[in-house]
């Protein structure tokens, strides 16, 4: 059995008077507005078919030119940025390992770059530890849910025309993943 669209829609929201009032304390304020209804040939099971498929508006190639675009700007920017920590830390490296001559032993040179860091790196925090461990978990936990939550979406699982679906599913996978947030510290 197929539903029927209200026999009207609203299609003219209001039409202000024009007519001059002069507004003191205590005076209602005149106003008026019209809605002229016109009957509808859309199921009332099909109104959001126009939403929903993008076909006839803008095809799906256009999507997955967008995602590639972005895909590949993220990539071209992050190996940017490891090719520049790349130099760093070569340079450091060459810095540490080359042959230090006389003068320079005696001076016992203080380090410098990234061996300042690598004894603060495994070091265990000072305050509130346990704070700390919750919050790594906790975080690494949303961010799994998140991903997945994303795929699926990209996939198509999550349709805005099942209600609730994506609130269902936040909720199962973070529930899921609080295996995750145990392991992770």
């Amino acid at each position: 059995m197929t539903e029927r669209a209200p026999p009207f829609v609203v299609v003219v929201v209001h039409t202000l008077t024009h007519i001059r009032q002069s507004v003191e304390a205590d005076v209602p304020i005149i106003y008026t507005y019209d809605v002229i209804w016109s009957e509808s040939d859309t199921q009332w099971a099909s109104r959001w078919d126009v939403y929903l498929s993008m076909d006839q508006r803008v095809p799906a190639r256009i999507h997955w030119f967008s995602i590639i675009n972005s895909l590949l700007i993220i990539m071209f920017l992050s190996a940017l940025v490891g090719m520049i920590l790349l130099k760093n830390l070569k340079n450091d490296i060459y810095q540490y390992n080359r042959v230090l001559t006389d003068e320079e032993k005696a001076e016992e040179r203080e380090e410098s770059g990234w061996k300042l860091l690598h004894a603060d790196v495994f070091r265990p925090p000072v305050q509130f530890p346990m704070l700390y461990c919750v919050l790594v978990g906790t975080g690494m936990q949303l961010i799994v849910m998140s991903g997945i939550t994303i795929v699926f979406a990209c996939l198509g699982f999550l349709s805005p025309a099942r209600r609730g679906s994506m609130m269902l599913s936040i909720l199962v996978l973070y529930v899921l993943n609080g295996a995750t947030a145990g392991y992770c510290r």
